[in-house]
Protein backbone atom coordinates (compact mmCIF):
# COMPACT_ATOMS: atom_id res chain seq x y z
CA UNK A 1 0.00 0.00 0.00
CA UNK A 2 2.70 2.63 0.52
CA UNK A 3 4.59 1.45 -2.32
CA UNK A 4 1.22 2.58 -4.71
CA UNK A 5 0.46 5.65 -2.35
CA UNK A 6 4.53 6.78 -2.90
CA UNK A 7 3.96 6.39 -6.45
CA UNK A 8 0.95 8.28 -6.25
CA UNK A 9 3.01 11.04 -4.28
CA UNK A 10 5.86 11.29 -7.59
CA UNK A 11 5.22 14.83 -8.72
CA UNK A 12 6.15 13.02 -12.53
CA UNK A 13 3.54 10.59 -12.28
CA UNK A 14 1.19 13.60 -10.81
CA UNK A 15 1.91 15.84 -13.50
CA UNK A 16 1.10 12.79 -15.94
CA UNK A 17 -2.45 12.34 -14.33
CA UNK A 18 -3.44 16.42 -14.78
CA UNK A 19 -2.72 15.83 -18.81
CA UNK A 20 -4.39 12.86 -19.67
CA UNK A 21 -7.27 13.88 -17.15
CA UNK A 22 -7.29 17.00 -19.00
CA UNK A 23 -7.20 15.25 -22.68
CA UNK A 24 -10.00 12.76 -21.27
CA UNK A 25 -11.73 15.67 -20.66
CA UNK A 26 -11.67 17.00 -24.29
CA UNK A 27 -13.04 14.20 -26.12
CA UNK A 28 -16.50 13.46 -26.92
CA UNK A 29 -18.46 11.41 -24.88
CA UNK A 30 -18.45 8.16 -27.08
CA UNK A 31 -15.01 8.58 -27.82
CA UNK A 32 -14.31 8.35 -23.73
CA UNK A 33 -15.80 5.13 -23.88
CA UNK A 34 -13.79 3.84 -26.64
CA UNK A 35 -10.42 5.08 -24.86
CA UNK A 36 -12.18 3.47 -21.51
CA UNK A 37 -12.59 -0.20 -23.71
CA UNK A 38 -9.51 0.29 -25.15
CA UNK A 39 -7.81 0.83 -21.89
CA UNK A 40 -9.60 -1.98 -19.99
CA UNK A 41 -9.31 -4.85 -23.04
CA UNK A 42 -5.54 -3.81 -24.13
CA UNK A 43 -3.84 -5.65 -21.27
CA UNK A 44 -6.32 -7.70 -21.62
CA UNK A 45 -5.55 -8.99 -24.90
CA UNK A 46 -1.72 -8.79 -24.59
CA UNK A 47 -2.17 -10.85 -21.50
CA UNK A 48 -3.91 -13.69 -24.07
CA UNK A 49 -2.09 -13.29 -26.94
CA UNK A 50 1.55 -12.88 -25.38
CA UNK A 51 1.44 -14.71 -22.88
CA UNK A 52 -1.50 -17.64 -22.36
CA UNK A 53 -1.47 -18.72 -25.78
CA UNK A 54 1.89 -19.54 -26.04
CA UNK A 55 1.90 -21.15 -22.93
CA UNK A 56 -0.86 -23.12 -23.67
CA UNK A 57 0.62 -24.52 -27.00
CA UNK A 58 3.77 -24.97 -25.18
CA UNK A 59 2.06 -27.16 -22.51
CA UNK A 60 0.21 -29.26 -25.48
CA UNK A 61 3.09 -30.05 -27.32
CA UNK A 62 4.91 -31.19 -24.35
CA UNK A 63 1.89 -33.49 -23.21
CA UNK A 64 1.74 -35.22 -26.80
CA UNK A 65 5.30 -36.00 -26.70
CA UNK A 66 5.17 -37.39 -23.06
CA UNK A 67 4.50 -40.61 -24.37
CA UNK A 68 7.02 -40.94 -26.69
CA UNK A 69 9.47 -40.20 -23.77
CA UNK A 70 7.89 -42.43 -21.37
CA UNK A 71 8.40 -45.19 -24.19
CA UNK A 72 11.81 -44.25 -24.79
CA UNK A 73 12.31 -43.66 -20.99
CA UNK A 74 11.29 -47.49 -20.34
CA UNK A 75 13.47 -48.80 -23.38
CA UNK A 76 16.48 -46.64 -21.40
CA UNK A 77 15.55 -48.71 -18.44
CA UNK A 78 15.25 -52.31 -20.12
CA UNK A 79 18.89 -51.44 -21.56
CA UNK A 80 20.39 -50.37 -17.92
CA UNK A 81 19.06 -53.95 -16.37
CA UNK A 82 20.76 -55.61 -19.82
CA UNK A 83 23.83 -53.76 -19.01
CA UNK A 84 24.07 -54.22 -15.36
CA UNK A 85 23.18 -57.84 -15.91
CA UNK A 86 25.89 -58.74 -18.17
CA UNK A 87 28.13 -56.09 -16.65
CA UNK A 88 30.45 -58.70 -15.33
CA UNK A 89 31.35 -59.91 -18.67
CA UNK A 90 34.28 -59.39 -20.51
CA UNK A 91 34.85 -58.80 -24.26
CA UNK A 92 35.86 -62.40 -25.07
CA UNK A 93 38.01 -62.17 -28.70
CA UNK A 94 39.17 -58.94 -30.54
CA UNK A 95 39.58 -55.74 -29.44
CA UNK A 96 37.22 -52.98 -28.25
CA UNK A 97 37.41 -51.02 -31.75
CA UNK A 98 36.64 -53.90 -33.88
CA UNK A 99 33.63 -54.83 -31.82
CA UNK A 100 32.31 -51.49 -31.75
CA UNK A 101 32.66 -51.66 -35.84
CA UNK A 102 31.28 -54.83 -35.70
CA UNK A 103 28.13 -54.27 -33.96
CA UNK A 104 27.48 -50.98 -35.76
CA UNK A 105 27.67 -52.68 -39.40
CA UNK A 106 25.34 -55.61 -37.72
CA UNK A 107 22.29 -53.08 -36.08
CA UNK A 108 22.74 -50.68 -38.80
CA UNK A 109 24.21 -47.59 -37.10
CA UNK A 110 27.89 -47.63 -39.47
CA UNK A 111 26.73 -45.05 -41.48
CA UNK A 112 25.67 -42.68 -39.19
CA UNK A 113 29.20 -43.02 -37.43
CA UNK A 114 30.85 -39.47 -37.42
CA UNK A 115 34.10 -40.34 -35.35
CA UNK A 116 35.09 -43.70 -33.63
CA UNK A 117 38.20 -42.76 -31.44
CA UNK A 118 40.53 -44.94 -29.68
CA UNK A 119 41.35 -43.64 -26.17
CA UNK A 120 44.88 -44.28 -25.08
CA UNK A 121 46.53 -44.66 -21.60
CA UNK A 122 43.53 -46.07 -19.68
CA UNK A 123 44.42 -49.37 -17.95
CA UNK A 124 41.28 -50.70 -20.19
CA UNK A 125 40.09 -50.38 -23.29
CA UNK A 126 37.83 -46.90 -24.47
CA UNK A 127 37.02 -45.92 -27.40
CA UNK A 128 34.55 -42.80 -28.24
CA UNK A 129 31.87 -43.16 -30.42
CA UNK A 130 29.69 -40.33 -32.24
CA UNK A 131 26.24 -41.04 -34.07
CA UNK A 132 24.66 -38.34 -35.96
CA UNK A 133 20.99 -38.27 -37.37
CA UNK A 134 20.69 -41.73 -36.22
CA UNK A 135 17.24 -43.70 -35.30
CA UNK A 136 16.50 -44.02 -31.85
CA UNK A 137 15.16 -47.62 -32.56
CA UNK A 138 18.47 -48.82 -33.60
CA UNK A 139 20.41 -46.74 -31.74
CA UNK A 140 19.04 -49.08 -28.35
CA UNK A 141 19.25 -52.02 -30.97
CA UNK A 142 23.48 -51.17 -30.72
CA UNK A 143 23.89 -50.40 -27.20
CA UNK A 144 21.62 -53.51 -26.58
CA UNK A 145 23.96 -55.94 -29.17
CA UNK A 146 27.04 -54.13 -26.81
CA UNK A 147 26.09 -54.87 -23.72
CA UNK A 148 25.73 -58.42 -25.13
CA UNK A 149 29.32 -58.72 -26.02
CA UNK A 150 30.09 -57.56 -22.43
CA UNK A 151 31.20 -53.81 -23.87
CA UNK A 152 29.71 -51.21 -21.47
CA UNK A 153 29.28 -47.65 -22.09
CA UNK A 154 29.56 -44.88 -19.98
CA UNK A 155 29.07 -40.80 -20.61
CA UNK A 156 26.38 -41.41 -22.68
CA UNK A 157 24.67 -38.00 -24.27
CA UNK A 158 21.16 -39.11 -26.18
CA UNK A 159 20.10 -35.64 -27.95
CA UNK A 160 17.24 -35.25 -30.15
CA UNK A 161 17.48 -34.28 -33.22
CA UNK A 162 14.04 -32.04 -34.10
CA UNK A 163 10.79 -32.96 -33.26
CA UNK A 164 9.10 -36.67 -33.04
CA UNK A 165 11.36 -37.39 -36.17
CA UNK A 166 12.97 -40.38 -34.01
CA UNK A 167 16.64 -39.32 -34.93
CA UNK A 168 19.14 -38.33 -32.41
CA UNK A 169 22.86 -37.40 -31.98
CA UNK A 170 24.53 -39.86 -29.26
CA UNK A 171 28.17 -39.21 -27.59
CA UNK A 172 28.96 -42.37 -25.48
CA UNK A 173 32.35 -44.01 -24.27
CA UNK A 174 32.91 -47.63 -24.64
CA UNK A 175 35.31 -49.59 -22.37
CA UNK A 176 35.64 -53.30 -21.85
CA UNK A 177 38.30 -54.56 -19.40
Amino acid sequence: MRGAQALLDNPLVARVQVEVRDRYALLQPREQRIALVAAILLPLIIMVFGFWLPLRDRIQSLEAGMPEFTAQLAEAQQLAARAEKNGGATVAHGDLLSIVEQQARATKVRRFITRIKPMPGTGNQRVLVQLRKARYADVVNFFVQMAGQGVTGSRVKLTAVGQRNGLVDVNVSFSSS
